[in-house]
């Protein structure tokens, strides 16, 4: 049996909700700048190391 690690990567799907959101509506690039800015997004001592936000009603990206 393999050791547990202190280092995984996780991949965390969230709604985001008009509650979540600044209005007015927001572009995926500028929902992503404020999603990185409000979560420390890469920051040294920022748990979260990169985010990226896709649109599901975008059909051309592919689901793994």
């Amino acid at each position: 049996m393999a050791e547990p690690r202190k280092e995984y990567h996780a991949r965390i799907w969230v709604k985001l909700t008009d509650d979540l959101l600044p209005g007015p509506v927001l572009s995926k690039d500028e929902l992503e700048a404020h999603l990185i800015e409000g979560l420390n997004v890469g920051h040294p001592e920022a748990p979260i190391v990169s985010l990226k936000v896709e649109d599901p009603s975008d059909t051309r990206i592919r689901r793994r």
